[in-house]
């Protein structure tokens, strides 16, 4: 039975009576009960705020899409992220819910998901993270992505030339998966014999397949040192297994040194990546190699995936000051030419660029536009061909959106989106020996 709290007794489950409670006992046991009672009311308020809190990440995107996005928001990418954010309620790992989801228009989409996130506050983060995905996912652009906290951190590492945990790889959406755009310079993703234009169609015998770029993507990464089996696909169709090993990896975004052909002193610049330092770094190379009597220059572009527009643009401007880079176009057909700074060229001519499959995005955008204005060759294979441009715009929970804003063209109207550049001069990539092909063709263009 029960009894009035102040009582002297209590009843066991026997029947018989105890003692009553010691005072201190008896103020510890209220004292206990409020604390629990606090708990349980703190709790109870955390719940809604994390709701109004993972609603606000996803209004958030969506908000931002809808105002900078280049093209039409496709109507099936609202329901697709309610469908993505219920199967995440129901912790299904497969992204299907277990009855469909109902057509949502944009006007229904926030109140649907704060309606879903209400009925499962435990599960709000969660069903952030998956709206969020299902609709960036849905947009059918595999050039707009969210990034998490992590994932930021990540790509800031990798640009700025900081150490990060990974393979060296920088991929795309396919439909078997994953298709690799570049392997990075001394990485173990390059050692292993990942090479742009091969698909990674599995990773330890989970198949990639309709997994969507995030979800494929997050299975590459891993502690340090662990082993990554992959099984990758040719552009034949011959499927074969790797093994990579994931690394501590710091890949610096530019080196230089001279080099010699026949008297002739040529400044070697090896550009791995566009980050918001690299233009800063090429340009004391470029200036101490001038210094050192560099009179032809090889720009080194191969495997570069891209990066910070505006290196890419200050690079340009090295070498032509004054002059229109690229032609851009927004959305609402608003053009716009980028013309690079300053009216005193800080390198010499002739320059050679060397390109291949894994040169894109800012990479060609350099290397159009020097082609364009006559100072450049551009040496090896044809370009990755990314003609869109990107805004990484960082979000509130320490994310990013990096989301495709606008289109360019080279300063002559050159589209290369979807068929990149072409080379001058066509020669195999591997290794070094077109880098002494493009050594003796500047060497004995700069003796004339």
């Amino acid at each position: 039975m029960q009894t009035d709290e102040g009582s002297t007794t209590q009843a066991r489950q026997d029947g018989r009576p105890r003692r009553a409670l010691p005072v201190a006992r008896r103020a510890f046991a209220r004292g206990l009960a409020s604390l629990l009672l606090l708990a349980a009311v703190a709790i109870g308020s955390v719940a809604p705020t994390l709701a109004r809190d993972s609603a606000d990440r996803v209004r958030e995107v969506v908000t931002i899409t809808e105002k900078l996005f280049l093209y039409p928001i496709h109507p099936d990418a609202y329901t697709e992220a309610v469908r993505a954010a219920q199967a995440a309620a129901e912790g299904r790992a497969d992204g299907h819910p277990s009855s469909p989801v109902a057509r949502i228009s944009a006007a229904e989409f926030d109140g649907a998901i704060s309606a879903l996130m209400a009925r499962h506050p435990a599960q709000a983060d969660r069903i952030a993270t998956a709206a969020i995905r299902g609709f960036t996912e849905s947009l059918h652009d595999p050039y707009t992505t969210w990034l998490s906290a992590r994932d930021k951190e990540m790509l800031d590492a990798q640009q700025s030339g900081q150490a990060f945990t990974g393979i060296g790889v920088e991929v795309a959406p396919d439909p078997l998966g994953l298709r690799v755009v570049a392997a990075l310079e001394g990485t173990p993703a390059r050692g292993a014999g990942l090479r742009p234009g091969l698909r990674i169609v599995a990773v330890d015998g989970t198949a990639l397949a309709g997994l969507g770029l995030y979800r494929a993507s997050d299975l590459l990464l891993g502690p340090l040192g662990s082993a990554l089996p992959l099984t990758v696909q040719t552009p034949d169709g011959v499927r074969r297994a790797l093994r990579v090993e994931r690394a501590r990896l710091v890949i610096p975004p530019v080196r230089g040194g001279i080099l010699e052909s026949e008297g002739v002193a040529v400044g070697y610049v090896r550009i791995a990546i566009f980050g918001p330092g690299t233009a800063t770094e090429a340009r004391t190379i470029i200036t101490r190699l001038a210094h050192q009597g560099a009179r032809a220059w090889i720009i080194d572009l191969r495997d570069n995936p891209g990066g910070t527009l505006t290196s890419a643009l200050d690079i340009a401007a090295l070498f032509a000051p004054g002059h229109v880079l690229l032609r851009v176009q927004r959305r609402g057909g608003i053009e716009e030419a980028r013309r690079a700074p300053g009216d005193e060229a800080k390198a010499s001519r002739p320059v050679v660029i060397l390109m291949n499959g894994g040169t894109a995005s800012s990479s060609e955008v350099l290397a159009g536009a020097l082609s364009d204005l006559g100072i450049a060759q551009l040496m090896g294979e044809r370009s990755f061909g990314k003609g869109v441009i990107q805004s990484v715009v960082p979000l509130q929970d320490g994310g990013a959106l990096r989301l495709t804003t606008a289109t360019y063209r080279t300063p002559n109207g050159r589209d290369i989106h979807g068929q990149g550049l072409p080379p001058d001069m066509k020669t195999p990539t591997e290794g070094d020996a077109v880098v002494g092909r493009a050594l003796r063709w500047v060497a004995e263009r700069a003796k004339r």
